[in-house]
């Protein structure tokens, strides 16, 4: 599988990237995450002009990373979470992409609430880290340890893909055992049968092997090879897909959801998921608060509902809240909370059903 992404919902923001190379943003910059130049909200797209045509994109809660034609990874946004020595000031917003020297010829990266993954060949690398997601969870006070500048995974090879829930990692082996996490674990995130926090990796119980993984904020699905979808952690709003909630009642080992064949693609926004099924047909479930879910209503799922989609789909991607998809023609479509812009229709009105927006092909070159 192909571990970069042209398109990328944050916290509050989104990124594009069109077949035409350019790098496009729209939605919440209170840290600079759009790249811009400035702090103000953008609710439409707006291109992100100081970086050349990047080959890999992400975005997290409110910071977007690039890699770059050259093999440099350009990061913008809040740098509070960056360690000293990566090029950026500490606790200073950065409005336009800056380069990080540390991080030099990845073949993916992964943006995190909390850290910055690096994929190198079979391995996973990080560039900066709060101390009780690579150590034992003591002196929380600390939001970096200024000793670990850039550093690999110890116990983490044979690596395809990851993804970086909220103080939680997850890495995708090409062997069993096909997952690893490691990070926080209140909610049974880490899929270990415990809710016991993982300074070191460790294997998520998942018997079959794995094609697809994705964290949502205290969630995480999984999906195998023959097209059924694996969940665990935080189900207060439904997210595990099994017909029950619950806020206090955590899903620690992961679970097929019932009744659910064919998928080809999986993403996990915040507390809900969303799957696309082989004949190009979206479902989703969990939290609908914000229409998020694209069925044109504000509840709760808690199994996957169909949407009715004027379009046949052939990505998707999730930001916390908000919703993506691109369909067969490379046009963009989004759906859910839009107080910031993100959903990039030039208003700040949430929209419970997936609509196009004037963008241009959505893709890579």
């Amino acid at each position: 599988m192909d571990p970069r992404k042209f398109m990328a919902g944050g916290g509050f923001h989104t990124l594009a990237l069109r077949t035409d190379g350019t790098l496009w943003s729209w939605g919440n910059n209170s840290q600079g995450q759009l790249g811009d130049g400035t702090l103000v909200d953008r609710h439409a797209p707006t291109q992100v002009t100081a970086i050349d045509p990047p080959v890999d994109i992400d975005a997290s809660q409110d910071l977007s990373v690039a890699l770059g034609p050259d093999g440099f990874v350009r990061a913008w946004g809040s740098c509070a979470r960056f360690a000293p020595g990566t090029g950026l000031t500490t606790n200073v917003s950065q409005t336009a992409p800056a380069r990080l020297p540390k991080i030099r010829h990845p073949h993916a990266i992964v943006a995190g609430k909390d850290g910055l993954l690096a994929l190198y060949k079979e391995y996973v690398y990080e560039c900066w880290t709060p101390p009780y997601i690579n150590q034992p969870p003591a002196g929380l006070g600390l939001w970096f340890n200024p000793g670990i500048l850039f550093h690999r995974i110890a116990g983490v090879d044979q690596v395809v893909a990851a993804s970086c829930g909220i103080w939680f990692r997850l890495a995708l082996r090409q062997s069993a055992p096909w997952v690893l996490a490691w990070g926080s674990n209140n909610f049974g995130q880490l899929g270990d049968g415990t809710t016991q926090d993982r300074a070191i990796p460790g294997p998520v119980g998942i018997p079959e092997k794995i094609a697809a993984i994705s964290a949502g904020s205290s969630h995480a699905m999984a999906l195998d090879t023959s097209g059924q979808v694996w969940t665990w952690g935080w189900n207060k709003f439904g997210q595990i897909g099994n017909g029950t909630s619950s806020a206090t009642v955590f899903q620690t080992q992961p679970v097929r959801v019932p009744d659910l064949t064919r998928i080809k693609a999986i993403a996990a926004g915040a507390a809900f998921c969303l799957a696309l099924r082989d004949d190009h047909r979206m479902l989703a479930w969990g939290d609908n608060s914000d229409g998020q879910l694209g069925d044109g209503t504000t509840t709760m799922r808690t199994k996957p509902t169909l949407l009715d989609q004027p379009r046949r789909i052939d990505a998707i991607a999730a930001g916390f809240f908000h919703s993506l998809a691109v369909d067969r023609d490379r046009r963009l479509w989004t759906w859910g909370r839009n107080d910031f812009g993100q959903l990039g229709d030039g208003t700040t009105a949430g929209r419970p059903v997936p609509a196009q927006i004037g963008f241009g092909n959505v893709g890579f070159p």
